[in-house]
Formats: C-alpha cells, structure tokens, sequence
C-alpha cells in the first residue's frame, strides 16, 4: 500500500484514536471490522502521502 502512494517502505506504527464501536462489530474476526479497519487505514496512508501545503 505504501508503495502504491509513493511512501517510503518501512515500519509504521499507528494508533487509533477511538476504538471500533462493540455494537457494530459481532466479533475481532468479522469481515465488517476487516473492511472498516482497511478502509480507516488507506485513508490514513493516503493523507500521509498528500503533499503538505505551506503557508506563503
């Protein structure tokens, strides 16, 4: 994925600053939570890559 955004390769740690809501998720194997965590990730990685817009 980092690669695909033109990000360096190497460790990334990242930290959630909410947690999934219980209620929406039946189980930390679900195919929902899955999907949402990957979705929540490649939008993170994507404002990663994004150029940083300095103030004239």
């Amino acid at each position: 994925m980092q690669q695909a955004l033109g990000l360096d390769g190497g460790m990334w740690v990242v930290r959630l600053r909410l947690a999934f809501a219980k209620t929406e998720f039946s189980s930390a194997a679900s195919d929902h939570l899955a999907q949402a965590a990957s979705t929540e990730l490649a939008t993170l990685m994507a404002a990663a890559a994004a150029p940083v817009r300095r103030r004239p």
